[in-house]
C-alpha cells in the first residue's frame, strides 16, 4: 500500500517537473518576444 503511494508521488513529481519547465519554457519565449518587439519596432523606426 505505502510503496503504491510513493510510486503515485513520485510519478506525480515527475509530471509536475516536466509541466514547470514547460511553463518556464513557455514563459521565456513569451518573455523573449516581449523584449525583441520594442527593440525590432526601434529598429524599424530607426
Amino acid at each position: 500500500m505505502l510503496k503504491k503511494i510513493l510510486t503515485q508521488g513520485i510519478r506525480l513529481k515527475k509530471r509536475m517537473l516536466w509541466v514547470i519547465a514547460a511553463l518556464l519554457v513557455l514563459m521565456s519565449t513569451a518573455l523573449a518576444q516581449v523584449v525583441a518587439a520594442p527593440a525590432h519596432a526601434i529598429a524599424i523606426n530607426s
